[in-house]
């Protein structure tokens, strides 16, 4: 082998001396990257992993569910005809009053007083809770009272001018007056009771309270007029009283 042979092998040599090393840390560095890329992943690279929810929009999910929820159960315990908080009972008896109030004799006005009572007590019955029953029991009762105490109040009014000239007012009408006065006063006292020991909000109590407010009103007028009519004796009423 020649001398120039042998300097071309020495050159190969260290040329290939040289390049290795430089291969082995090319290869560690990709296997590093490689590695890398197995045991990091990018994020919402992963299609397995779950969104998460900002705290502050869960929140707001979980308030406008449970007001759906709210607003459904009020759907659900409001009946047709029947009010559903204080305010809207309110705005029902209002309604009902400008019905009444159109009426043109004062004697109607005056009687549909107690209706207005009984109406707003039926309306309200349901946000009494335990007591509605009670308290429809007692409006149904008063209604009735009414009739009866119109019925009275009507042959107060027509009793013609001879017989009252004669024989005063008409005794058994004021009879019948004093003794519905007499068992509408108790109705009203268990009312007051029920009203205050009711689990309702403030306005719905307030407007019972209205209402029992004019039905006291409308016993006193009705207690008035009796009296008025035991005291009318006219000439010959006192032989018979």
């Amino acid at each position: 082998m020649t001398s120039r042979n042998m300097s071309i092998i020495a050159i190969l040599m260290i040329l290939m001396l040289l390049t290795m090393p430089a291969a082995a840390a090319a290869g560690g560095v990709m296997g590093m990257t490689i590695q890398a890329g197995k045991s990091t992943q990018a994020p919402g690279d992963g299609a397995g992993q779950q969104p998460t929810q900002a705290p502050g929009l869960a929140n707001q999910s979980q308030a406008g569910t449970l007001l759906q929820t709210q607003t459904q159960d009020q759907l659900k315990a409001c009946e047709p005809g029947t009010a559903c908080n204080g305010s809207e009972l309110r705005r029902m008896v209002a309604e009902q009053e400008q019905l009444i109030n159109a009426a043109a004799d004062q004697q109607i006005r005056e009687s549909n007083t107690v209706r207005l009572a009984v109406h707003t007590f039926t309306i309200a019955a349901p946000l009494l809770g335990n007591e509605s029953g009670r308290m429809l029991g007692l409006a149904g009762q008063v209604n009735t009272s009414a009739q009866v105490t119109l019925q009275a109040e009507e042959r107060i009014q027509t009793r013609s001018a001879i017989m009252r000239a004669l024989f005063g007012g008409d005794a058994g009408a004021a009879a019948i007056l004093q003794q519905e006065i007499t068992a509408n006063q108790e109705r009203i006292t268990e009312m007051n009771q029920l009203i205050d020991e009711c689990d309702c909000d403030p306005e719905t109590r307030e407007v019972l309270m209205e209402q029992v407010a004019l039905l006291e009103q409308e016993q006193q007028r009705l207690r008035d007029l009796a009296q008025g009519e035991v005291a009318d004796t006219g000439l010959l009423g006192w032989l018979f009283r």
